[in-house]
This record gives structure tokens, sequence and C-alpha cells, in this order.
């Protein structure tokens, strides 16, 4: 048995398809974790699939909320460049 490892942003049109795919990882006898902050966690809770929590100093709870909400009010190489702020840091 494999045990695989997903992690992605937190927004919920990542996680609800990797969700969809950790399920059959799992049904196909597989073992599969969602890394992710503290916000990833209660969206994954009905998942079926176990987590693990990183980033929670950098991210506390509300965290994703906020930096989405700024994210939505740029567009463009601003948006962009917001984003890689996050991805890379």
């Amino acid at each position: 048995m494999t045990h695989i490892g997903i992690f992605c942003p937190g927004a919920v049109g990542h996680l609800n398809p990797m969700a969809s795919l950790g399920r059959e990882l799992v049904r196909r006898g597989h073992r599969v974790t969602v890394f992710g902050v503290p916000d990833v966690r209660a969206k994954m809770a009905h998942s079926g699939l176990a987590f693990f929590e990183m980033g929670a100093s950098e991210f506390p709870p509300g965290a994703l909320d906020e930096i989405y909400a700024q994210l939505g009010q740029l567009n463009g190489l601003a948006g962009f460049k917001f984003s890689m702020a996050y991805l890379v840091a």
C-alpha cells in the first residue's frame, strides 16, 4: 500500500477535485493524507482523508479568507504577482 500526500491551494475549486482523487485512491487500497494550513482542515473534514496541519504560525485560521479577499480585488499581472508571493514564500 502506497502512502500518497496531497498538497494544493486551499480553495474549494482545488480541494474538491483532490478530495475526489484521494477518495478513489483510498478505494483502491492506498493511504492518502492531505497537507494544509488550518483553514483547509475544516474544508476537508468530511472528505474521509487523513489531514496533516502545517504552516499554522504563518497562516492562522482565517488567513485564507483574507488572502482570497485581497486577491479578488486584483486582476492581471497584479493578481499574478500577489499569488506568486504566497506560493514561493
